[in-house]
């Protein structure tokens, strides 16, 4: 049956506890800090710890549900590896309905879900891992020995089932396969196994419909997933299958492209004709939206021809302007042939429309050009790769940033482990 609410009266300052379990055997007082244990009907002082160093986010008696469950929390404890200031909070729940035990760890911000391992899932070849080896496999997942320390308890207040003290420091070991953990806690041969679900603090304020701001998460847990949507690996793959489509795609696209001619005209190019306005013939580009590739070419020694030209269409008025020029110098230095520049060169319009268009041509030159020829031709669907080209960059540029991003993640989750295989700048 569920539990009723009662209260407890601290034996040693007489604080006033509410309390859910009729039946609890030990109890820390949130006042005084002292710790008892229920003997004869009554509460007995074993010894008196600390006094929290922080609030607990959970106060005694507050629900939540997780994973479908409700829990209600009974206990609160802080504990510390010895000689260390840094403590983790821990919170001990129990289902409403069924009594089962399940636990909430905080340190830094960042929450676990803790859970006992049934013991139809401890086989003998699980707890040797756990307890030696450096990778142990559990529900087909493998999970890599993170840290081992040793733990005390530093304060403890509500309800326990049992007495957490001991006289010695207990003996952890943690492996992880994000968002998962597995523990071992060794208290002098009594041995605890745990999987631990890392929980986001949304996820916590959603459980306990919590107003208030949870502690700010520093650094990366040692659960905590690099993301909840993808993984670099994941990126990689959908990046190569996302460059592969795209390649195939413009293969045919090239492959069938009709590369027509819609327009060839030679422009004679000398004092006469610079900077006077050329208005060619009209010519057609039919079909449907296209590119329009220009090819310029002339036959040029140490000089330049350029062209500043107006395609109109005839129809709207729509003009698009656009250069062209060749540009061809060469020579020779030290006894060697160079040269620079071409004597042909191609420009690309894009999404031009097809209708009936005439060209406005107005030509410069350098002062040793004269009677030089400057043949133009239009070629509409032309086939290009460069914008398959900055598709599959810009994809392979994604994937390579969430990469080095996800790298940068582990580089830093291993940070305080004395197994991690990353180097690091001192």
């Amino acid at each position: 049956m569920p539990d009723s609410p009662h209260t407890i009266v601290c034996p040693d300052c007489r604080h006033v506890h509410e309390s859910w379990n009729a039946d609890t055997e030990y109890f820390g007082c949130s006042e005084c800090a002292s710790w008892f244990q229920k003997k004869d009907g009554r509460f007995v002082k074993l010894l008196r710890n600390a006094k929290a160093t922080t609030s607990p986010v959970l106060e005694p008696g507050e629900t939540g549900i997780i994973d479908g469950q409700e829990y209600r929390m009974m206990g609160f404890a802080q504990r510390n590896e010895p000689g260390q200031p840094e403590r983790w909070q821990e919170y001990w729940l129990k289902d409403v309905l069924t009594g089962k035990t399940v636990w909430l760890s905080e340190y830094n911000g960042h929450w676990l879900f803790v859970q006992n391992i049934p013991e139809t899932e401890l086989t003998p070849e699980l707890k040797k891992q756990l307890e030696e080896d450096k990778i142990a496999v559990y529900q087909n997942e493998d999970f890599e020995l993170f840290t081992e320390y040793k733990a005390v308890y530093y304060h403890l207040s509500g309800e326990f089932p049992y007495d957490p003290t001991t006289e010695k420091a207990v003996v952890c070991r943690e492996y992880i396969a994000p968002p998962l953990l597995l523990a071992l806690e060794n208290d002098q041969g009594d041995k605890d196994y745990s999987i631990s679900r890392y929980m986001r603090p949304r996820d916590m304020k959603k459980a306990f419909n919590l107003k208030y701001y949870l502690p700010i998460r520093e650094g990366v847990s040692p659960a905590q997933p690099f993301s909840r949507w993808f993984t670099s690996g994941e990126v990689i793959v959908t990046a190569l299958i996302f460059c592969a489509i795209v390649f195939i795609a413009q293969y045919f696209y090239a492959s069938n492209a009709m590369y027509k001619e819609v327009y060839s005209h030679v422009v004679q190019v000398n004092d006469s004709t610079v900077a006077k306005p050329i208005v060619s013939p009209s010519f057609e580009i039919t079909g449907g939206v296209s590119n329009l590739e220009v090819s310029s070419y002339a036959i040029l020694s140490n000089n330049w021809v350029e062209a500043a030209i107006d395609l109109v269409n005839e129809q709207t008025g729509e003009e698009k302007s656009f250069a062209t020029g060749v540009e061809y110098y060469h020579g020779v230095d030290g006894g060697e042939s160079w040269s620079e520049g071409s004597m042909g060169t191609k420009e690309l319009l894009c999404t031009v429309e097809p209708g009936r268009y005439h060209m406005v041509v107005n030509l410069f030159k350098d002062q040793s050009v004269d009677g030089a020829e400057l043949n133009i031709v239009l070629r509409q669907d032309v086939a290009t790769w460069w914008n398959a080209l900055w598709a599959m960059g810009i994809m392979a540029g994604f994937a390579a940033i969430v990469f080095a991003w996800e790298n940068n993640f582990e580089k830093n989750r291993w940070y305080n482990s004395p197994f991690t295989t990353y180097t690091y700048d001192e």
